[in-house]
Order: structure tokens, then C-alpha cells, then sequence
């Protein structure tokens, strides 16, 4: 054999063996595409779940003043209102500090799967059920829970809500 029929073969094989890579470098390129793909869901639904449970109040002063609220609910065995859970948080040494701490213990105990909320009633325990429908109307009757929602009670006991709950507002 020739050198330059020696050159000729070595063509031959090194075009195959490259053919032979090629093939090999698309078949990684497309794994390399799917552990992709794999990893970009696993990370959104990784994400969503680790949003769902950041919600929940674990530590500091939302998960106590959300631990302290069940219990305090537990004992008494029915429902009590936002006021009066952050009356009872004080007393146990737990402060919900900022411009209004009814709406930041509220905002803390809504993020509790223990927890529901009534207009009417207050705060009770998931485990209870949850309350029947209530409208505006009927919290307005309650003096405490109408003045929850922003309402203004006289001295006469006359409710006046707030504009952002009347159908004029």
C-alpha cells in the first residue's frame, strides 16, 4: 500500500470516527437537554412548596403569636376576635408592634392552616369547620368585629362602616 493510499484509508476511518462522535455528541447534547428540563421543573415545583410552607408561620413573633393564639383558643374551647387574641398575647409577653398590630396578628394568623377566621365569631380552630357564610351586614352587628373592619361606633352604638364596604364607596 501507498503512503498516499495509506493517507486515503486513514481518511476513511478518521471520517467515520468522527461520524461515530457526532452521533455520541448529539445524543449527549440532547440528555444534557432533558436532565435540563428536569432540573428547571424539579426547581419550580421545589420553589412552589417551599413558598406554600414559607407562608407558615414557623418562628419569631408570627409563629409564637400564632402558637399562643391556638392555645389560647383551645382553652376556651370557642372563637375569640383579633382584639382580644392580642390582649391575650400581651399578657403572655408578645408584642405585635407596627401602625395597626390588629391587622398584623390577623395577617399572622390567616397564614395558619389551624386557624379560621368568622366576621361574626373570631378566630376558631380548622379542625372545628368551617363557619357558614357570613355577609358584612352581620358583621356590623358586632360591635368588635365591625370595628375590626375599620367601622366607627359611637357613642349611641350606631355603626358607621367604612366607605370601602358600602356599595357607595
Amino acid at each position: 500500500m501507498t503512503p498516499i493510499e495509506r493517507a486515503r484509508a486513514d481518511i476513511v476511518k478518521m471520517t467515520g470516527e468522527i461520524s461515530r462522535l457526532q452521533a455520541h455528541l448529539t445524543a449527549l447534547h440532547q440528555r444534557r437537554d432533558k436532565v435540563r428540563a428536569y432540573i428547571e421543573m424539579a426547581e419550580f415545583y421545589e420553589t412552589e412548596e417551599s413558598a406554600t410552607e414559607s407562608v407558615r408561620p414557623r418562628g419569631g413573633i408570627s409563629g409564637a403569636a400564632v402558637r399562643a393564639a391556638v392555645e389560647a383558643i383551645r382553652e376556651r374551647r370557642t372563637a375569640i376576635h383579633t382584639r382580644e387574641l392580642l390582649e391575650v398575647l400581651a399578657k403572655q409577653g408578645i408584642q405585635i408592634n407596627g401602625s395597626n398590630p390588629v391587622a398584623n396578628l390577623s395577617g399572622f394568623l390567616s397564614r395558619s392552616d389551624e386557624l379560621r377566621n368568622s366576621r361574626a365569631s373570631g378566630w376558631g380552630l380548622a379542625e372545628w369547620g368551617t363557619p357558614p357564610d357570613e355577609h358584612v351586614e352581620a358583621a356590623a352587628s358586632d360591635d368588635e368585629t365591625a370595628a375590626d373592619q375599620g367601622a366607627e361606633i359611637s357613642e349611641t352604638g350606631a355603626v358607621k362602616m367604612p366607605s370601602w364596604l358600602t356599595e357607595d364607596g
